[in-house]
């Protein structure tokens, strides 16, 4: 029948959980057989089925009456909004929950692709494609790097790929902000718009993945020529001799790169016009090289005698290719010293003498030459020759140096 509203409000309280919100309000009426009043969803506001706990008039003074005076005995509604409509409320906006990565915490260098996840708290879609970006954090010298994330739809989380940039570093990369286009918009299923972009504390991905590190510094060649010097047999600086077992190379390298440390020299050798070859076992940088600024790498003869085009008089050229313990890698410039090869053994060609042919007696001086197939020089000892008179003459003691003949004179004694 019809009733009429006066001195106050009917109010119902609304089952979403949100007090705050939960009384709306149904403004004096009447006659009127219904009466109509709008709730508005507020955040926060959730329920699975909307209804109302109660109906009551607001103060003592309202009064709800029919024609005749009477008001209701009994607030519970024959038929509730529950029983009516199946509403469900959402008033919760979607936040980010996490950002991680499928990667694993290490070190990655240029060119290196480092997936970035953000997770939200429910599924959302985006209003456009591209409109979610991600920057992150990849150090002072290159502008921070920044992902831009395709469009999704009731998605609870989204992907871009971060490839690491030359000169990028970041001991624990991390992402220092999530934005959304102005205009548009990530929204939950029910239309609830992400407002806040903000990444919960402890739950970035330098917290979920602790030390992704980003090493997008390449090492750099501090500009000082590789040294080498031959090991073993007869040493000659700057030459390669058939005695030699291998040869030391002095690398150069710079003491303020910790990134070196357990990095690796690779030794690189050729002989015109031939191409370069690795040549021996990578070295390992130590802290002690990185200190230093230096490292010796010892290459073994097997592979110095394997270049292609290893002859006596052939030129060795060397550099080395210096990779630290990210992986990137720099080649340092081909060094100045070179190495001769020299494979070929001194031969006496000749043995003769300027002294005339004829009968000699005792004290007579004869002279005695001796011919070389190259120019050869005298260490560690002295050269004799035995004659078949049983004597013996010195050719040379230290006086032989670069020299292809070397004479002597030899003194008839007595007895011979």
């Amino acid at each position: 029948e019809e009733v009429t509203l006066a001195n106050g409000t009917l109010d119902l309280v609304l089952n979403h959980g949100n007090t705050g919100n939960a009384t709306v309000s149904v403004n004096a009426f009447g006659p009127a057989t219904t009466a109509t009043t709008n709730y508005t969803v507020a955040a926060t506001d959730v329920t699975g089925e909307l209804n109302h706990n109660s109906i009551a008039l607001s103060s003592g003074t309202a009064t709800l009456k029919d024609a005749g005076g009477n008001q209701p005995q009994v607030w519970t509604a024959a038929t509730t909004l529950a029983a009516n409509k199946d509403i469900v409320i959402d008033g919760v906006r979607p936040t980010i929950s996490k950002i991680n990565s499928t990667k694993a915490a290490g070190y990655y260098k240029v060119g290196e692709i480092i997936p970035i996840l953000i997770h939200f708290t429910e599924a959302v879609s985006t209003t456009a494609a591209n409109i979610v970006a991600a920057t992150l954090e990849t150090g002072s010298t290159n502008a921070d790097a920044i992902l831009t994330y395709g469009a999704f739809d009731d998605k609870t989380s989204a992907t871009a790929n971060y490839t690491v940039r030359t000169n990028d570093y970041n001991t624990s990369l991390t992402v220092n902000s999530i934005a959304v286009s102005n205009g548009q918009r990530v929204n939950d299923q029910a239309g609830n718009e992400m407002t806040s972009k903000a990444i919960p504390n402890g739950k970035n991905l330098a917290d979920e993945v602790i030390d992704i590190f980003v090493d997008g510094v390449l090492p750099v060649d501090p500009g000082t020529a590789i040294t080498m010097v031959s090991t073993g047999g007869n040493v000659v600086a700057d030459k390669y001799n058939d005695t030699n077992t291998g040869v030391d190379f002095t690398v150069a390298i710079q003491t303020t790169d910790a990134s070196l440390v357990q990095g690796t020299i690779q030794m690189k050798a050729k002989i015109a016009p031939n191409g370069w070859t690795s040549i021996g076992d990578p070295h390992t940088i130590t802290d002690a090289n990185k200190t230093a600024g230096s490292a010796v790498v010892s290459v073994l003869s097997a592979p110095i005698e394997g270049l292609t085009g290893f002859v006596t008089d052939a030129i060795i050229i060397i550099k080395a290719t210096v990779t630290d313990i990210a992986g990137n890698a720099t080649d340092w410039a081909e060094s100045t010293n070179k190495l001769t090869v020299d494979v070929t053994r001194p031969t006496i060609t000749s043995a003769t003498s300027t002294t005339d042919a004829g009968l000699y007696n005792t004290a007579d001086a004869i002279n005695t030459t001796l011919g070389f197939n190259e120019a050869v020089t005298l260490s560690g000892g002295d050269l004799t020759i035995t004659l078949n008179t049983a004597g013996t003459s010195t050719v040379a003691e230290a006086d032989l140096s670069n020299a292809s003949t070397i004479s002597t004179t030899y003194t008839v004694s007595s007895g011979e």
